[in-house]
């Protein structure tokens, strides 16, 4: 299903956020005054977390390590011209 103008805006805010912080998501969810949860809510939305295996570890050791994290390069794809 195509993304609306306003889902596509909202993919591009997230994507450059994310890649301002470093891909650190509370810092991110901060930044964009989200909690957390809604920001990991909206990351598994857009793609940026692929599945649910992923999405259900979310331990702080898991966050130590970068597991769960979204990828720089699936960011640069999110945000390269065209999309």
């Amino acid at each position: 299903m195509p993304f609306t103008q306003v889902e596509a805006l909202e993919r591009s805010v997230i994507a450059r956020t994310m890649a301002a912080v470093g891909n650190n998501r509370s810092q991110a969810a901060r930044h964009l005054g989200l909690s957390r949860s809604c920001l990991f809510d909206r990351l598994k939305k857009h793609g940026f977390i692929a599945n649910a295996r992923e999405a259900s570890n979310c331990s702080t050791a898991a966050q130590r390590s970068g597991e769960g994290k979204p990828r720089n390069q699936d960011v640069e794809k999110l945000t390269a011209p065209g999309r």
